[in-house]
């Protein structure tokens, strides 16, 4: 189910709103880290994982946490789950870093 909310949300278009890709990248992100509270397997910080297959863009990076959730959403695949997240979850941060000269300061948590 929550790789399933997180395909929804990585589902970007060009034309949305920067302020709403930015707070579905943080949603993304939180989802994968519920995902690996529950498989008991929480990444601690700064640990970090291969980077996902995508192109230089921000919606490519989107793109490539929407194959990977897509990938995961079967039993068979429960073994790459933990993997999986790291891995969204790094997405996740680099299209915040994508976004985050787009937007104005106000937007950003301190």
């Amino acid at each position: 189910e929550k790789f399933r909310e997180i395909r929804a949300l990585a589902a970007q278009r060009e034309d949305q709103e920067k302020v709403d890709m930015w707070e579905d990248a943080g949603m993304i992100r939180k989802l994968a880290k519920e995902i690996q509270t529950l498989l008991g397997t929480a990444a601690g910080h700064g640990q970090r994982y291969p980077e996902m297959q995508a192109g230089g863009g921000l919606l490519d990076v989107f793109a490539a946490a929407h194959d990977c959730a897509k990938e995961m959403a079967s039993l068979d695949a429960k073994p790459r789950w933990r993997s999986a997240c790291g891995k969204i979850v790094e997405a996740s941060r680099r299209a915040e870093q994508f976004l985050q000269p787009l937007l104005w300061m106000e937007v950003f948590p301190e």
